[in-house]
């Protein structure tokens, strides 16, 4: 299942069932920012797990946070200030939970404004090394389709 337009940003998800056992739901779980792939190698992912921490109740997938100032910003400021926010202050409302990405040394933050919505990719090089990777801006209404095709996803995962 491909949420989004990898040309642009796009979560695929796919459960793969040779890979499944002990109860668990594994496959792929992959980002694609502006074409490029996160992280960067093919793993195996906890589908079951991926999917329900992205879409929980503090995920800003689902609760869109506005906050004009840091959308604002220029992008490597962002990802410091964001960063900054999470590891410092606990404040993870920006944080787009994603366990592949993050094991990778990857931080995806989510940022709305009025209409739009503006992804920005991290990469962790080290103690107070953050590195703003890539970032994509899209339209709320886009954003509100990705999320509506991961919640199917999730609700056909089980069946």
């Amino acid at each position: 299942m491909i949420a989004g337009n990898p040309d642009r940003i796009a979560f695929i998800v796919e459960r793969v069932s040779d890979w499944s056992s002990c109860g668990c739901t594994n496959g792929i779980m992959q980002l694609y920012m502006n074409g490029r792939q996160y992280p960067k190698e093919l793993r195996t992912a906890a589908i079951d797990g991926e999917i329900n921490t992205l879409l929980c109740g503090k995920s800003p997938i689902i609760t869109m946070p506005e906050n004009e100032e840091l959308f604002d910003l220029p992008v490597q400021k962002a990802a410091e200030k964001l960063c900054a926010a999470a590891s410092e202050k606990g404040d993870y409302r920006y944080n787009v939970p994603l366990q592949e990405i993050e094991d990778a040394g990857f931080y995806l933050f989510m940022v709305c404004s009025d209409n739009r919505t503006k992804f920005i990719l991290a990469e962790n090089k080290g103690t107070d090394n953050i590195v703003y990777e890539d970032y994509v801006i899209i339209e709320n209404d886009e954003m509100v389709r990705i999320k509506e095709k991961l919640i199917k996803f999730k609700e056909n995962l089980f069946i």
